[in-house]
């Protein structure tokens, strides 16, 4: 609830949708979307949603940007209960990962998996939502709160005019969410 205004005010000056995911139970889990007030024509998911760690870009950014010890329960989760995306599986088993990681941590942002189509149970021959994203973490100092990402549909590649033109808008809001953020906690606090 806090991020809502962010990201209309972000959805307004960028044109395309955005998503904040906080981290629950091994995955990344839908809190606020500026999906529904879009006009462009990409899935809509509920709040509530539950998006896959390995190729989704907010899973990649939460992956790149947590904490040691929490990547470490989050593979060791995955190791007990492999993913049931074969793409997933093979990022994790393939030694990809770790260069997709250190890869979006030098460039500030994570990128969708071309290969993945929205959903961590149907390969994308079978279920496509038909977007691309790309997701930058939400933190506060090095405290990290959410991800953030930003989506249009995967047929326009836009992809590195995306990146250049409003990376810095995603980011400059994912700041402003962590602020907001932290603010609140810290009001409650002295309440």
């Amino acid at each position: 609830e806090i991020a809502a205004p962010f990201l209309e005010g972000l959805r307004k000056k960028v044109i395309w949708p955005s998503d904040v995911l906080v981290h629950r139970n091994y995955r990344m889990e839908l809190v606020e979307t500026s999906r529904r007030q879009s006009s462009l024509n990409v899935t809509v998911y509920a709040i509530g949603y539950r998006v896959e760690m390995f190729l989704s870009a907010p899973g990649r950014a939460f992956l790149a940007f947590c904490s040691d010890a929490e990547r470490d329960a989050i593979l060791a989760d995955a190791a007990a209960h492999p993913p049931l995306l074969a793409r997933s599986r093979q990022v994790i088993a393939g030694g990809e990962l770790a260069a997709i990681l250190e890869e979006t941590r030098r460039l500030g942002y994570a990128s969708r998996d071309p290969l993945f189509g929205g959903t961590d149970d149907k390969e994308i021959s079978v279920f496509d939502d038909g977007i691309d994203a790309i997701a930058v973490p939400v933190q506060h100092g090095d405290k990290l709160l959410a991800t953030m990402n930003l989506v249009w549909p995967r047929k326009y590649k836009l992809k590195a005019q995306i990146v250049r033109e409003h990376l810095a808008d995603l980011q400059e809001t994912a700041a402003a969410i962590a602020a907001a953020a932290e603010a609140s906690t810290e009001k409650r606090s002295t309440e």
